[in-house]
């Protein structure tokens, strides 16, 4: 499981400039400590759920389902003019109804984030 925090105020303002996110992104990532093999996920990757609880209260309940891009697709891409390897990691992007943005839960120095999704792993973050 990653979890590629964005900024989220400051990307909104990005993406309106037309050069899309610089800033708000790549300022912070983490994984669980457990990693799921494809053929472990693959064929059930469309029910997975998943939860976002800040400060213990469930703030969120995404799930894999509705994804904008497929795995295959997002690999697809990735795979274009450059070779792939055995062990590379590669995200999704973040999970329908999963963004902070999106329900109205801006994190705030402080706050304890807790991200899983079921039979894959969690992620636990304490907001600095």
């Amino acid at each position: 499981m990653l979890n590629d925090l964005s900024a989220r105020d400051v990307q909104r303002a990005e993406m309106e400039s037309g050069f899309g996110p610089q800033k708000a992104k790549h300022f912070m990532s983490s994984m669980s400590d457990t990693v799921a093999t494809a053929d472990a996920i693959l064929p059930r990757i469309e029910e997975l759920a998943a939860s976002v609880r800040i400060n213990g209260r469930e703030v969120a309940k995404p799930a894999t389902r509705g994804m904008q891009y497929s795995l295959g697709e997002v690999l697809a891409h990735a795979s274009k003019s450059e070779a792939l390897y055995p062990g590379e990691l590669f995200g999704t992007g973040t999970l329908p109804g999963g963004s902070g943005m999106e329900n109205g839960c801006w994190l705030k120095s402080g706050d304890e984030l807790h991200l899983s999704i079921e039979g894959v792993g969690d992620i636990h973050h304490r907001i600095l």
